[in-house]
């Protein structure tokens, strides 16, 4: 019995359809994509994980982290981007603009550390690519800054996640997912559960910390940004050039209160000196802290927290 053209055609098209849908996942299967703790380095050439789901505990006002790994077993021609939701618990929500996924960007380091490895293995590190700045996804309008990801065949790429817990969270396990997309396609996903512990941490910035960065043009030109950044994480930025400004007649309390403006009064110093710090520099030293800390608590008034710690070396 002959077979009919049409027949053939019906058989051809659905194997042709067959075959696309197999591709397709095998293109999806082709990429990896799992959770890293917060606390761990991911280098590109980082084999994939098989940790699949995002389970964190934290309170109110804190940032809850977690890092994801992507890889692509072969190369992908069409960019991703992700997609993620808000976090819900039993009618109550951390809404999406709290998730925020930042790209870790890496730098290429082509010198030699002074480091021997036998010494300090840790710091003797190969020449490569090692992540550093970690630029936000989407920006705080909305707007698309770094979500166009290209992935390139055995090469690993790092994504940071920053959830924060806002104050008067009730307790509870928030749950929601991060998903990967190629175009309106889903390639991957990630749930996320925060359980969130009722317990509430200071809002206002409390944690000392000591930066001395390079004035670099780039880094004059987002010196606000990164002070406003950690201070929303309770880091207070100091420096301990503040003795030194509110000393000089050309900056006077201009530059503290610039970089302070909170006025909480964290101002860690330290002095390195070789051969011992001389008496007129300690007791100029120790009168601008107190100038410090007398000008702090006047701003705060009896709200003031101030607090100024001296490391001699």
């Amino acid at each position: 019995m002959k077979t009919s053209l049409a027949f053939w055609l019906a058989k051809a098209s659905a194997a042709a359809t067959v075959l696309l849908v197999i591709e397709a996942g095998a293109s999806a299967a082709e990429i990896s994509l799992w959770v890293e703790s917060s606390g761990g380095m991911i280098l590109p050439d980082r084999p994939a994980g098989t940790l699949q789901q995002i389970d964190r505990s934290g309170v109110r006002n804190q940032f809850v982290t977690a890092q994801l790994g992507l890889r692509a077993g072969k190369d992908v021609k069409e960019p991703c981007s992700f997609d993620w939701t808000a976090l819900e618990a039993s009618g109550e929500r951390i809404g999406r603009e709290n998730v925020v996924l930042f790209r870790g960007a890496d730098i290429v380091v082509d010198h030699g550390q002074k480091v021997s490895e036998s010494g300090d293995k840790a710091r003797a590190r190969a020449y490569g690519s090692y992540p550093d700045a970690l630029v936000p996804l989407v920006d705080r309008e909305g707007r698309n800054v770094a979500n166009r990801i290209t992935l390139e065949k055995d090469r690993t790429l790092l994504f940071w996640i920053d959830v924060f817990v806002p104050a008067g969270t009730p307790p509870g396990d928030y749950r929601g997912r991060i998903a990967l997309k190629s175009g309106e396609d889903e390639v991957a996903a990630i749930p996320v559960k925060i359980s969130v512990v009722n317990l509430e941490i200071p809002a206002d910035s409390t944690i000392p910390s000591l930066f001395n960065l390079r004035l670099h043009k780039h880094v004059a030109d987002n010196l606000d940004n990164y002070v406003a950044e950690v201070m929303r994480h309770r880091i207070q930025p100091t420096n301990y050039h503040y003795v030194d400004y509110v000393r000089d007649k050309r900056f006077g309390w201009a530059m503290l209160d610039r970089l302070n403006p909170q006025g909480n009064g964290y101002v860690n110093v330290y002095y390195y000196h070789t051969g011992g710090l001389a008496p007129e520099k300690a007791r100029a030293l120790l009168d601008g802290l107190r100038e410090v800390t007398a000008h702090l608590k006047e701003r705060k008034g009896s709200r003031s927290r101030s607090m100024t710690s001296a490391v001699l070396r």
